[in-house]
């Protein structure tokens, strides 16, 4: 008489039977998961793996390796989203530092080009450069952009030299205009 095989275990009655290398899995991942605790991540995974639990497949490998995947992938997830909420972090809020400085001014760029600050600081002078252009005469303003935003020819010289002067006076500070 041929014995009779077992029928597979549940999702639940496997998650039961690896609890405790869940528990090891979920100590372990938590010390490189900042805003983890290993309850957590012991709960995020036990649900991931209910879950995905149908795409378990015992020919491809065991249990084990499957609830490991499933463990550093929501690992990994968890870690992402406590990056991307850091990311998320307003740079114009004031610090709590005494000087009332922005996040913007001390974080540096990660891609290596200019930090917040200083875009923050280029935004500004741009509408400081707009504004000030605005308030030039007509024949002033046309001339400077004719000669800085198009590539059509400065007719009045007079009119450009008139205009840079007047944007020099509106932009640079007085104590800053011995310095060049």
């Amino acid at each position: 008489m041929a014995a009779a095989t077992e029928p597979p275990l549940t999702a639940n009655q496997q998650l039961a039977k690896w609890d405790r290398y869940l528990w090891k899995l979920a100590i372990r991942l938590a010390r490189r998961c900042p805003g983890s605790t290993p309850e957590d991540l012991h709960s995020e995974i036990a649900l991931r793996a209910l879950h995905y639990f149908p795409s378990h497949d015992p020919s491809r490998g065991g249990f084990s390796t499957w609830l490991t995947r499933v463990a550093r992938t929501t690992a990994g997830r968890l870690r992402e989203a406590h990056r991307r909420t850091l990311a998320a972090v307003s740079l114009s809020a004031p610090l709590a530092s005494d000087d009332g400085g922005t996040l913007a001014a001390v974080v540096a760029d990660p891609r290596g080009g200019p930090g917040p600050g200083e875009a923050i600081a280029a935004a500004e002078r741009a509408a400081a450069v707009r504004a000030a252009l605005a308030a030039l005469p007509d024949d002033e303003r046309e001339a400077v952009t004719a000669r800085f935003w198009t590539d059509a020819p400065v007719a009045d010289k007079g009119a450009l030299a008139r205009g840079l002067t007047h944007l020099r006076g509106a932009l640079v500070p007085p104590d800053r205009d011995d310095e060049e």
